[in-house]
């Protein structure tokens, strides 16, 4: 759960109604608009994270089109076409820059959760893994360790073996021994680069036998339910540039001259691949991680087989992200208060929902209606990782985001608690879980320049986790779980470089492991959810009149 906010442009209402419940299940705020120039409104004023434009349901003043030039280098774009996919392709990826489009079915509906798993990669930016386009729970995952062309033959039969045995015909193995044998001999021999970034195998027979180095090892990942088969080729260089896909993607699909001749190979795999595959996903990590997905019909009956009918080109640049995270702004972030204001002059919702809170009695008053962009009804139950990040994306006023995270750790603690830094003192204000004896722990004092690991720990600015060694960390320990050396989390919290907020977890729960990572993970996404919520935070709101 992001909180997001996704703009369907369509006048198809079956569309928007569809879309609109499976984008809203993952947690994100939708916005339908049927009238394009509403939907270019909101671009512009960076109202939406998103947009998702149905080419057959656009609208008729002005077209898919201008849709999707307006979101340009704005916000990412999914579209959605009724055509061929290989003329929508050479159209909207290779002309236009889309990287998400999909076709829709022979009978003109829509996949919605292939959309959604779009959409949520994008806004979370986990772009790798095979998992997100198998079908569910249950599945298993195998994994081959390539280490050089001698072992490509290997994997080619090994995986077709292995469709065979789902129940995959003659035709559905063909198609799946040459997707593997394309995109594994394309990740031995155009992926490794040299210390300037020189393909080392480009030019190279594919006759000959290359050896990869240890650290340049191929995986092979795949798994399928009988249906399909989803196989993912992953290599650590990322080397694979945008621009490259989309001129072969051009070259095969345009008519033209499909070959490309070099020295190494003909420069056939992609097309080959898109042509096998139904669904084909690239994740680039530049210089990190190249990874492709492609997902297989093992149900394919001769010429009743269709095309491939999605394209996902996802590309990240993760290191040049790490060195602007520090960097001065160049843009101005919109306040909540004002994109939810555009949305609703621009997009306004055509009915509202009402909430009727759960485990209560509905009451003879008209019910309360919640308005868009507010929290859910409090719950005291403790709640995964994933469910914390979401809920803080949505949470409006600083306590309730320390209530979240103290939920979350809660999940995986026996007990939590957070300290407000009140000048030069830490005071408990809120706990979750089974605190011990909490009116007894409230009255201990904690200065800020306290030996105790709550105090000391927080100067370190990250999740820490400690055994108790102090009396004063045993006393804590002892007060919240009733072991003294019970080992604890500290998490501390700041607002503009000032700490606000100190979160105590002790008590790890056996049933409920949990990383200082994924701790530090949460801790993160609450530090950014109290930057944004701070009451001491200047905020810039802008009238539309």
């Amino acid at each position: 759960m992001l909180g997001k906010t996704i703009l369907v442009c369509t006048n198809d209402r079956h569309v928007a109604r569809s879309l609109t419940a499976h984008l809203r299940g993952a947690g994100n705020e939708v916005v339908v608009a049927d009238d394009a120039t509403a939907a270019r409104d909101l671009i512009a004023a960076r109202a939406i994270d998103l947009v998702v434009v149905d080419e057959a349901g656009a609208a008729a003043d002005a077209g898919p089109h201008a849709v999707i030039d307006a979101a340009a280098d704005v916000v990412p774009v999914v579209a959605l076409v009724a055509r061929e996919l290989s003329a929508a392709v050479v159209d909207l990826v290779c002309a236009r820059g889309v990287a998400h489009v999909l076709a829709r079915g022979d009978d003109g509906a829509i996949a919605p959760r292939d959309v959604v798993t779009t959409v949520e990669k994008v806004l979370r930016g986990e772009l790798f893994g095979l998992d997100k386009y198998l079908p569910g729970f249950g599945v298993e995952i195998s994994e081959l360790e390539v280490r050089g062309a001698l072992d490509r033959d290997t994997a080619v039969e090994c995986i077709g073996d292995h469709a065979e045995w789902l129940g995959a015909g003659r035709e559905a193995r063909r198609a799946v021994e040459s997707v593997v044998d394309e995109l594994v001999t394309n990740a031995v021999y155009d992926a490794p680069r040299d210390a300037d970034g020189t393909a080392r195998y480009a030019a190279v027979d594919r006759r000959t036998k290359v050896t990869l180095r240890p650290s340049e090892h191929v995986t092979v990942r795949w798994g399928g339910d009988g249906d399909v088969l989803v196989i993912a080729v992953s290599d650590p260089f990322g080397a694979l540039e945008p621009a490259r896909v989309r001129e072969r993607l051009r070259a095969c699909l345009s008519g033209g001259d499909a070959i490309e001749h070099k020295a190494g190979g003909a420069g056939l795999g992609l097309y080959t691949v898109l042509s096998h595959c139904a669904r084909l996903a690239i994740n680039v990590d530049r210089g990190v991680r190249t990874e492709v997905i492609a997902t297989i019909d093992l149900r394919r009956r001769g010429h009743g087989a269709r095309g491939a009918t999605a394209l996902h080109l996802f590309f990240d640049d993760s290191r040049a992200r790490a060195l602007d995270a520090g960097a001065a702004p160049t843009t101005i972030e919109v306040c909540e208060s004002l994109r939810v204001e555009l949305r609703e002059r621009l997009a306004p919702s055509r009915r509202k929902t009402e909430v009727v809170a759960l485990l209560q009695p509905k009451r003879a008053e008209a019910p309360a209606v919640r308005a868009r962009g507010s929290s859910p009804p409090p719950q005291a139950e403790p709640i995964g990782a994933d469910t914390a990040r979401g809920l803080l994306h949505g949470a409006m006023d600083p306590d309730a985001a320390i209530g979240i995270a103290l939920r979350f750790l809660a999940h995986h603690h026996h007990a939590a608690v957070a300290y407000a830094v009140e000048g030069d003192q830490l005071v408990a204000r809120a706990r979750s879980g089974r605190v011990r004896d909490w009116a007894r722990l409230r009255e201990v004092e904690l200065p800020r320049t306290s030996t105790a690991a709550v105090a000391a720990l927080a100067t370190r600015g990250e999740t820490t986790a400690f055994r108790p060694l102090r009396p004063a960390d045993a006393r804590l320990a002892m007060l919240a779980t009733g072991d003294a050396d019970a080992t604890a989390h500290v998490l501390p919290l700041g607002v503009a470089g000032e700490l606000r907020w100190v979160l105590y977890a002790a008590g790890p729960r056996a049933d409920a492991p949990v990383s200082t990572e994924l701790v530090d993970a949460v801790r993160r996404e609450l530090e950014a959810c109290l930057c944004r919520l701070d009451p001491e935070e200047p905020v810039i709101e802008i009238s539309v009149s």
